[in-house]
């Protein structure tokens, strides 16, 4: 679904509190992408808005399929850790939503940087009414938004798409610039351990921690003691 035409099929609120279907012009979204899309904009909603919503496929038969993909666009800007842009599939309309992701940003920049991702789809939701869901929550505050485009469901993968496997931590540290603390944090697919250093500006490591897997936990640094500019 390339999201040309409004006959589209997607469930959507279609108001600035969630989903709307349009150009960037349309929905105030700064992009080069010069198509329709759908896209959420938190700024449209504004401060004390919730701005969140399912973008719902129709119903989708993968009925003994033995691996299916879902490759896409998305769009995700995020303003402190508000904006969220997470991917679900359900058996039936009436059953409860399964996570799959809760996406990485896709740039960043003052417009909205899209992103070719490739998702190999759970066997459990090989079924003959199965929906993907993408759900983008602005925390109820001010965020940005989210947008996804040239949504693509077939039985190839490709090596043009970044794999969820294969996908490295997108990486978040505010405030920038911070005094007493510093809060790091991951969101993306699991990545094990990792080993989090802080290194001053002449190259000594200054704070070293190890973390067990520390997607979606915020890690907060304290720097209090440290001279300005360490």
């Amino acid at each position: 679904e390339d999201f040309e035409s409004a006959g589209h099929g997607w469930k959507i609120k279609g108001n600035v509190e969630g989903f709307r279907w349009g150009n960037s012009t349309e929905l105030s979204m700064e992009t080069l992408n010069t198509t329709r899309f759908l896209g959420a904009n938190s700024v449209a909603a504004g401060e004390g808005t919730l701005c969140s919503d399912y973008a719902i496929s129709p119903r989708l038969n993968l009925f003994n399929k033995s691996k299916v993909y879902a490759h896409f666009d998305y769009s995700l800007k995020r303003w402190q850790q508000l904006d969220h842009l997470k991917i679900y599939w359900r058996r039936l309309s009436s059953e409860s939503w399964n996570l799959i992701v809760d996406m990485p940003t896709s740039g960043v920049g003052v417009g909205f940087r899209w992103k070719k991702y490739n998702l190999e789809l759970p066997s459990e939701c090989y079924t003959e009414q199965m929906q993907l869901g993408f759900q983008y929550d602005d925390g109820g505050d001010l965020g940005y938004g989210a947008a996804i485009d040239n949504v693509v469901i077939d039985e190839q993968a490709t090596s043009e798409t970044q794999d969820i496997t294969l996908a490295k931590p997108d990486v978040t540290l505010y405030p920038n610039p911070a005094s007493d603390q510093a809060t790091i944090e991951f969101t993306g697919s699991s990545i094990g351990n990792m080993t989090l250093k802080l290194i001053s500006i002449d190259g000594k490591t200054v704070w070293n921690q190890v973390r067990k897997n520390p997607i979606n936990t915020p890690e907060t640094i304290n720097l209090k003691g440290m001279k300005p500019g360490t």
